[in-house]
């Protein structure tokens, strides 16, 4: 996807939960509705056609839906699958989740969308995405889990976080274990980029290193870009039935929101893990988390709104994994 399809993205998902009225500044505020439609409304690629799949279920499930948003939240869908026919059914009121919305209408959504559009070329589960925004602190903290059937082995090489790039190319730019000279990371002081290891361990393998990740999306109409080249420390932990990939934040070496640059801040938390454990009859179960916070853009109002935000991309994030399942690297 291109960074303004990612954005569209991002605003349906916000749209599901918080909508765009005017006590939202400017600058937080995401595309309107026909406009994300538009943008995302020529998407082909089956990984990303699953994408705007699940974002347009989210709406279709959004209690803001039932509750006033129904005619535009519609006009959406149908613009992304005018195959699907008539308009969706409204469906029963379910106990609320964590992430604003109940599971089981977007799972119900979310079976009727596949109808309209190609399946990812393997068997997999839906995931199961939660996550939850401390107002208090500002801490996001987000989990998804889903089952897919390929060999274990294969799941051990092909998620290892050295291929976070080449799974989820929208979001992050590079993904390496860092090179190092005289037990000290090698960045270059121009771009801010740590050097790659030339030799770098097996994916899929144990190992333990300093880790570079550069990550870029878009957020908002005037937010455009966040952007960070963070160094992590990463665990890789094969058992014969499970592994285990821990990432903890090391330092950032450099972040920027729309113009604001800061080099070595912006980010004090980026920590989480993927688990992964072999069901047996060829099935994996995945479950993958995060905790993130952004920190130091402002007043506290301002990282307050920024971390809300956050706390949307977060979900497209997690979510935008899973339609890596199927990929071989």
């Amino acid at each position: 996807m291109t960074d303004d399809q990612i954005l569209a993205l991002n605003s349906l998902y916000f749209h599901a939960q918080y909508g765009d009225d005017d006590a939202w500044p400017a600058e937080c505020r995401p595309l309107p509705l026909d406009e994300a439609a538009a943008r995302l409304a020529g998407v082909t690629d089956p990984h990303e056609i699953s994408a705007v799949r699940r974002a347009a279920a989210q709406l279709l499930a959004s209690p803001r839906r039932a509750a006033g948003a129904g005619a535009s939240f519609d006009r959406t869908v149908r613009t992304l699958f005018p195959d699907l026919g008539s308009t969706p059914p409204v469906l029963a009121a379910q106990p609320m989740r964590a992430h604003g919305s109940s599971d089981r209408p977007f799972q119900t959504y979310l079976r009727m969308l596949k109808d309209t559009g190609p399946a990812l070329p393997c068997v997999h589960t839906e995931p199961d995405t939660d996550v939850d925004f401390d107002e208090k602190t500002g801490m996001i903290r987000g989990k998804s889990t889903i089952s897919v059937r390929r060999p274990f082995d294969e799941c051990r090489r092909v998620f290892d976080p050295q291929h976070w790039d080449v799974l989820v190319p929208q979001y992050f730019v590079r993904a390496c274990v860092a090179a190092t000279t005289g037990g000290k990371v090698v960045v270059d002081p121009t771009t801010h980029a740590a050097a790659c290891d030339p030799t770098p361990p097996a994916p899929g393998s144990a190992w333990s290193a300093v880790f570079f990740e550069h990550y870029r999306l878009r957020i908002a109409s005037v937010f455009k870009l966040v952007e960070f080249k963070n160094l992590l420390d990463v665990r890789s932990m094969p058992q014969p039935m499970s592994h285990r990939f821990e990432y903890k934040l090391r330092k950032v070496l450099y972040g920027e929101i729309a113009t604001i640059q800061k080099v070595g801040s912006g980010l004090d938390c980026d920590d989480g893990y993927i688990q992964m454990n072999d069901r047996g009859n060829g099935w994996v179960d995945i479950e993958a988390t995060k905790d993130f916070r952004l920190e130091g853009w402002g007043n506290a109002f301002t990282n307050y709104l920024l971390n809300w935000w956050t706390s949307i991309t977060i979900r497209t994030t997690l979510d935008a994994a899973y339609e890596a399942v199927c990929k071989d690297v």
